[in-house]
């Protein structure tokens, strides 16, 4: 499990930013200890899934720019995911998320635990909402 954003400050960025983060930071903590040079993470984000499966490899030969000569979203990010999976077979698969899968349900907590981390320093409060997560996460123990 890795929690999503370092060197922002304080800058709030979307969702997807982060899920792109988290497999940034997998990677690089991964190196070169993936098993047979097979990796898989798991998501809950089915948009990486799809662009990473299809759309990746695209963008990479395309210089991170759509067919309008545009950079793609968040293209600095799919970059280092590329660079870092040069060496490696890496496979994204999507898992429905907060149907008790304890993994994701923790990946949950642990996310709302760095953005309410982040928000305190702006002098704002986030509150947990899930609290059945909770609940199941206290019951895996």
């Amino acid at each position: 499990m890795v929690s999503g954003c370092t060197r922002c400050k304080c800058k709030v960025h979307d969702s997807y930013y982060m899920e792109l983060m988290a497999v940034a930071k997998a990677l690089k903590r991964l190196g070169k200890y993936a098993v047979n040079g097979k990796t898989v993470l798991y998501t809950d984000c089915q948009s990486l899934v799809t662009e990473y499966n299809t759309k990746m490899a695209g963008w990479e030969e395309c210089g991170w720019k759509t067919s309008e000569g545009k950079f793609i979203r968040h293209w600095k990010l799919w970059r280092k995911i590329g660079r870092r999976t040069k060496d490696i077979e890496l496979q994204i698969r999507w898992v429905k998320g907060h149907v008790k899968n304890v993994f994701n349900n923790q990946c949950h907590l642990s996310a709302q635990a760095e953005a309410m981390v982040r928000k305190k320093c702006r002098k704002q409060k986030l509150m947990f909402s899930d609290s059945a997560v909770q609940e199941e996460m206290k019951d895996g123990e």
